[in-house]
């Protein structure tokens, strides 16, 4: 018996993603999004997006408590796609009755030739805007710190390497299998790409001097340093502006 409306692919990667630290309805709404994606192209959307509206996605994650009908707040709902943005899982784009949600890498994820056979193993193929060259990713996409800098796109040309490896290292360090995949390395390198060079730098010196790693204080703690430095130095750019600016009042007041 064949059953009726298709299947998704779910990697076992996910239990590596941010989202299983969340709530429990962040995972339920990640679900439905890929259940709701189109698998094949259609007229108006593209393979891997579908359209909808914050009152739909209430609608769907709604459930009950005994008798009682529980129903997420716009205020929810709106954190969780847009948590789902900032972690490279989702792309929105408004149109006229609510957004078009595109599934990024989709094409990857839901095509089985892309996974190894029945193994626990998997063989994924970061692709987001292709920053990395497929040539030079090592077996089974585990990679070590000193491989791991075959990763970094020319944007981060101007990084520490030292610190960069030392880094992932410290990462790999923390985990059981003493190994970091393809897809958890490219989330932090899309991510620190929202800093300029200097701060990553600074930040990457802060963690390793301190080894935060042997602390358990991993990728997250990292980011923290990245948005505590950007803000420091965002802070001290003001202040020039406004010394700047207080200096040419007064000058042109004499």
């Amino acid at each position: 018996m064949k059953i009726k409306g298709g299947y998704i692919l779910l990697a076992r990667k996910l239990l590596e993603s941010n989202i299983m630290d969340k709530p429990p309805l962040h995972f339920k709404l990640w679900s439905w999004m890929l259940l709701q994606a189109k698998f094949k192209q259609n007229k108006n959307l593209e393979r891997g997006q579908f359209q909808t509206s914050i009152k739909e996605m209430r609608d769907a994650m709604e459930y009950y408590v005994g008798y009682r009908k529980q129903r997420p707040s716009i205020k929810q709902i709106r954190s969780i796609y847009e948590n789902l943005t900032r972690g490279t899982m989702i792309g929105t784009t408004k149109v006229t009755e609510g957004m078009v949600i595109t599934i990024l890498n989709y094409e990857e994820y839901q095509d089985p030739k892309n996974y190894e056979g029945h193994d626990e193993g998997i063989n994924e193929i970061p692709t987001r805007g292709t920053p990395y060259n497929k040539e030079r990713m090592i077996k089974n996409d585990i990679l070590s710190g000193k491989s791991a800098l075959l990763y970094f796109s020319p944007e981060l040309i101007n990084l520490e390497k030292t610190e960069v490896e030392t880094t992932i290292n410290g990462f790999i360090s923390m985990r059981k299998t003493n190994k970091i995949s393809a897809g958890v390395l490219e989330k932090e390198i899309i991510y620190w790409k929202n800093f300029p060079p200097e701060i990553i730098n600074r930040s990457l010196i802060i963690y390793n001097k301190s080894k935060y790693w042997e602390n358990g204080k991993g990728e997250k703690y990292l980011r923290g340093i990245l948005r505590g430095k950007m803000n420091e130095s965002e802070k001290q750019n003001s202040q020039t502006l406004s010394q700047k600016a207080f200096w040419w009042i007064f000058q042109t007041m004499e």
